[in-house]
């Protein structure tokens, strides 16, 4: 290879620690300390059955320069990593190529979204991803909550309400009740039609590690009011809220506050120490109620999407009509 030479390519299976730690860390150096990261990090891929098997480097003829890491997970998504620690060039475009071969790969196994993170301050990155077609979702901020010894529940906002655990028996209700707490949200409304309810169901159990104990939904009559999904963060005294909405016609009648003190207990109660939440800065409704409860920000990530099935639709409708 020349001395100016960058090539982007699969990674060999050698060369996965490597990636890992570039990714994680922004640098090669195999240590002690960013070794233990990197086995936590790759220990809980595999405990939620994911591999990270779609991952491209991008080599100099020194070393690697850059990580593409693609997560195929349930419900006909990829998840996208990489890291920015780059500001050649060359580099930048060996991550576009390699950007495009995840695509690629995506639209040939007939998947429906692909979705990147990246920190709020890294213009490469969201850079890269808008010049190869990504469309901005939302800045998602993270919350944690260390767990009170004691929590006193408020009264639930309507009596005659019933709270249905999930099974596949009530799959339906579960997929009703989503689909109606989506209406005029203001968490990531971008996301709403760009998979089917299946496919959502799907993403949000492959989420942590799935237990339908911690899955519920909140009826009054037949009509679904709120929903609220936790799951068990891998190897961590930890659980996350995965999911929580509150249909139209329920809302600001104290449903959210009524949830989260009703998953802030039932942490507490699986000897958890934390609850993990992340919320579209955009919704200050919710993020007033997580501040009231003691949620306080860790981190802070730019959410960008592609629409592989909208991408297909319009090749096929150009397609018929040529």
């Amino acid at each position: 290879m020349r001395s100016d030479q960058v090539i982007v390519d699969w990674a060999a299976e050698d060369e996965h620690d490597q990636a890992l730690h570039l990714l994680l860390l922004g640098h090669t150096n195999c240590q002690t300390d960013s070794q233990l990261l990197v086995e936590k990090f790759s220990r809980q891929l595999q405990l939620q059955g994911l591999h990270p098997g779609w991952c491209l480097v991008v080599r100099t003829a020194r070393q690697l320069a850059g990580v593409l890491l693609a997560l195929p997970t349930p419900g006909s998504t990829v998840s996208v990593l990489l890291n920015s620690t780059w500001t050649d060039q060359n580099i930048a475009e060996a991550m576009q190529q390699g950007l495009h071969l995840i695509l690629q790969r995506a639209n040939h196994q007939q998947l429906t979204l692909i979705q990147a993170l990246v920190t709020a301050d890294d213009r490469p990155g969201e850079l890269l991803l808008q010049q190869a077609g990504f469309t901005y979702l939302a800045e998602l901020q993270y919350m944690a909550c260390d767990v009170p010894a004691t929590i006193s529940l408020p009264p639930c906002p309507q009596d005659d309400c019933r709270i249905i655990n999930y099974d596949e028996a009530h799959r339906a209700i579960m997929a009703e009740a989503l689909q109606q707490t989506y209406i005029d949200s203001q968490d990531c409304p971008g996301l709403t039609e760009l998979r089917s309810i299946d496919e959502v169901i799907q993403t949000h159990q492959a989420t942590g590690i799935f237990d339908p104990a911690l899955w519920w939904v909140v009826c009054h009559d037949t009509q679904p009011v709120a929903v609220l999904l936790l799951t068990q963060v891998p190897e961590q005294p930890q659980l996350e809220v995965v999911y929580i909405g509150v249909t139209p016609a329920y809302r600001r009648r104290g449903w959210c506050n009524w949830l989260m003190h009703h998953a802030l207990a039932i942490t507490y109660q699986r000897q958890g120490r934390q609850l993990l939440l992340a919320v579209d800065a955009r919704n200050l409704a919710a993020r007033r109620i997580y501040e009231r409860l003691g949620f306080q920000l860790t981190d802070t990530r730019h959410a960008w999407t592609r629409s592989l099935r909208h991408q297909r639709l319009v090749h096929e409708l150009l397609t018929s009509n040529s």
